[in-house]
């Protein structure tokens, strides 16, 4: 059933769910007030947004934001120093390519990365990272742990020309590129509960940890290697004796525990 198209004076009340027609109630155009209107047509209610107040926890541990920081003024106002080594017979990509990982570093994390890298160029810097360490420490009196690249960037020298020879008796122009790079090293001191110095890595408290278990390793190592008469030490035996000590259990499955628990008989026997 459709419902034909009424003039404006009349108002067409659609109830029920099958669409028909429940009442047509004819107003004259006289009488369509506002008022009117307001009576029959439901008034439009904005929905009211509930702005919920925000959760303040109590902070529990000491995250990154927390940490003092170094400002840009005050990493301006320190001691700087600047090296530049020329004529690496290297071109610009591939040097830019291995010093973007030394940018914003501390000087010790630096020589660990550059100590990992297995190519002509990463031996150069190596070399010439540690010299310039040491020099900056006997000339300025600093703290060698305490120096950070804040730059390291790579400039272009004076490419020569050379002679390729081929078969046939022909040749062509090879080039052969020359890069000049630059060190910028900056002295910063130290601050109360700072985060570890550079862009990368955890709190100074969390490394001196890991430093003082591998210095304690050594130690064993060398105990247990003064006790064999010079016999050489394996890394899992040394990993073993640092687990007794400190009362490690570590899991382990199949033969090995076999082992384990055949030599505990024996001992119980």
């Amino acid at each position: 059933m459709f419902c034909r198209r009424l003039p404006l004076n009349n108002i067409c009340r659609i109830a029920t769910p099958n669409k028909f027609i429940q009442s047509i109630i004819p107003i004259q155009r006289s009488f369509t007030t506002t008022n009117v209107l307001k009576d029959v047509i439901v008034p439009y209610k904005p929905r009211e947004i509930k702005v919920k107040a925000p959760v303040f926890r109590t902070p529990t541990r000491i995250t990154r934001g927390n940490l003092p920081f170094h400002t840009r003024k005050e990493l301006a106002s320190y001691l700087t120093v600047k090296y530049t080594i020329k004529n690496i017979k290297q071109g610009i990509k591939k040097i830019n390519a291995q010093i973007s990982v030394l940018r914003k570093l501390n000087v010790r994390e630096g020589i660990k990365q550059l100590s990992f890298m297995h190519s002509k160029v990463s031996r150069i810097l190596l070399k010439f990272l540690l010299t310039i360490t040491k020099m900056t420490e006997n000339q300025r009196n600093v703290d060698r742990n305490r120096l950070l690249i804040s730059q390291c960037y790579v400039t272009r020298g004076k490419y020569r020309l050379g002679m390729r020879y081929h078969a046939k008796k022909r040749h062509a122009t090879a080039r052969r590129p020359r890069s000049h790079i630059t060190f910028e090293l900056k002295h910063v001191p130290q601050k109360e509960n700072e985060r570890r110095l550079g862009i990368r890595g955890w709190t100074n408290k969390q490394w001196e940890k890991f430093d003082a278990e591998i210095l304690e390793k050594l130690e064993i190592a060398e105990d247990l290697v003064a006790q064999r008469g010079g016999e050489e030490v394996s890394v899992v035996e040394v990993e073993n004796e640092y687990a007794r000590i400190h009362g490690i259990v570590k899991n382990r499955r199949g033969r090995g525990r076999q082992q384990e628990q055949q030599e505990e008989d024996v001992q119980n026997e």
